[in-house]
């Protein structure tokens, strides 16, 4: 538009944010906000970024001031202050109820501008005695790899490998040439743990215009994210803590928070309170004592196995009979009761009175 060069297209984004150091959403985007109010006008966008600016091209985003009240409304448009930015807008008067007028925010750079990073200025909106910042941001091509910062793998068990992945994103303008790093002695693995990601999204001049609009749009697609498996083997019970460095050429590093409590495999058997009765809330004994019963009759004990480990522990459990004591008994109590004519019916002891039990917990 009049001074040459390409059009490429801007982005919102939230004009309460510090442009310094704005907030990122998780995949490493600028929050965007839909408009900001000045009494009864509304500017939309309320805050304006161009990304990946280069040297000799003109950047161009729109904004539209629409009048949401019942009044006339005069606007008035303060322009930037710095030379990179310029407004073009031409005064209309008073803006009718329901109706708007538009404005264009345009920035440029020359070759020998390249070395900033960032370039900041702003425009106000003025109505009446209302008044409305909308910043401007332009930015130089940089990549951003983004990610969750914090990796909880949970209970692990000793000396068994865990692992969870971590999803890395390019969500800047330019190739991403990223690798992680740990401290030494620490048993956390990274597969891969280096590579290159190019960007989530990239404009292009598509249909050779001369102009780069907003929906000439190529996608990085699989080759701007990459799963990273994270494997841990700990050799230690108890909690672990690690920090992981995610470095980036041209990013600042990022860390990565990598937490989990390593327990021992174990079942519990734990049998029933004596004063309660309830189930498992004994504890564990030595052995069982089933009290005072008669010769011949059942007594059951309900006691509760639990697993205590994270993972499914199978487990076996068997039990053999006293023969010798039971025959012993039987043999007693059996000739004292044959003096009163009465039989006593033999116990059963041969191998299918031993107890076999197992399963999966």
């Amino acid at each position: 538009m009049g001074r040459g060069g390409g059009v490429e297209p801007a982005t919102a984004m939230d004009p309460d944010t510090m442009l310094e150091t704005p907030p990122r959403t998780p995949q490493g985007g600028f929050l965007a906000m839909n408009a900001v109010s000045c009494g009864d006008i509304a500017v939309t966008p309320g805050a304006v970024e161009f990304k990946g600016v280069q040297p000799d091209l003109i950047y161009v985003m729109p904004l539209t001031i629409r009048n949401r009240g019942k009044s006339m409304c005069r606007v008035r448009i303060l322009p930037p202050k710095t030379s990179f930015f310029t407004l073009n807008y031409v005064p209309s008067g008073s803006v009718a109820p329901g109706l708007a007028v538009t404005a264009e925010v345009e920035f440029r750079m020359s070759e020998g501008d390249g070395s900033t990073p960032k370039f900041h200025d702003r425009i106000v909106v003025v109505t009446g005695k209302e008044k409305c910042e909308v910043p401007l941001l332009a930015t130089v091509p940089a990549p951003f790899v983004s990610f969750d910062g914090v990796l909880d793998l949970g209970l692990c068990l000793e000396n068994q490998p865990v692992t969870k992945v971590v999803q890395l994103d390019n969500t800047g303008t330019q190739p991403a040439n990223w690798r992680i790093e740990v401290d030494e002695g620490v048993n956390i693995t990274f597969h891969p743990s280096s590579g290159v990601l190019i960007p989530a999204h990239q404009h292009q001049d598509l249909n050779g215009d001369g102009k780069v609009e907003l929906h000439e749009q190529i996608h990085g697609g699989a080759q701007s994210h990459e799963n990273v498996t994270v494997t841990l083997t700990a050799t230690e019970q108890g909690p672990v803590r690690a920090l992981a460095r995610v470095i980036c050429e041209g990013q600042v590093p990022q860390m990565l928070d990598i937490s989990a409590n390593v327990v021992d495999q174990k079942l519990e058997l734990s049998f029933p309170d004596k004063e309660t009765g309830k189930p498992g809330e004994g504890g564990q004994v030595g052995k069982v004592d089933f009290g005072t019963t008669l010769y011949g009759n059942e007594m059951t004990i309900v006691a509760v196995l639990a697993n205590h480990s994270p993972q499914p522990t199978p487990f076996f459990i068997s039990s053999e009979i006293d023969r010798s004591s039971i025959e012993s008994m039987h043999s007693a109590i059996g000739n004292e009761m044959g003096e009163h004519g009465v039989e006593v019916p033999r116990p059963q002891t041969g191998p299918d009175a031993d107890m076999l039990q197992d399963g999966v917990l």
